[in-house]
């Protein structure tokens, strides 16, 4: 995927968190609005992470695209400090971590791969090249998180 489908893709994700969170636990709109700046932010942070592409400080793919580290950070954000902090930030880090998680599973179909088991051994579903199915990806997700969030009322 390229940037533009990793920002609406986050976007997206920071969107079904905050209704998710308004529905669940009556949260103010600005600390849902966090949510989906957080998400839009997140969909694009692990490629921003590495630095500019012109002089990557961190090798393209390696530790900024391994899912573990990511589901690592999400459970964190359940545990004290970050539990403890105040719904705005919470809220914002639930959407930021939202939206790199998002980034790396929409980059796991395409041939470059994400690493799995280390940050330096990918692995590829091998679906589509980076670019490609960016409008069907958005698409699926957008109808996936419709019926999350219509699911609740």
């Amino acid at each position: 995927m390229k940037g533009y489908g990793h920002h609406v893709t986050g976007a997206i994700t920071g969107i079904t968190i905050a209704l998710t969170a308004s529905r669940y636990f009556d949260v103010p709109a600005i600390a849902a609005a966090a949510a989906v700046v957080g998400g839009w932010v997140g969909g694009t942070l692990p490629d921003k992470l590495e630095g500019p592409a012109s002089c990557r400080l961190i090798p393209h793919r390696t530790i900024t695209h391994w899912l573990p580290l990511w589901l690592a950070i999400l459970v964190a954000c359940w545990l004290p400090p970050i539990s403890t902090l105040p719904e705005i930030l919470r809220l914002l880090m639930y959407g930021l971590v939202g939206g790199a998680i998002t980034h790396i599973l929409t980059d796991w179909p395409n041939p470059q791969g994400i690493p799995i088991k280390t940050p330096f051994q990918r692995h590829s579903l091998n679906l589509w090249r980076s670019g490609d199915n960016e409008f069907f990806i958005i698409a699926v997700q957008a109808v996936a998180a419709w019926f999350v969030v219509g699911g609740l009322g």
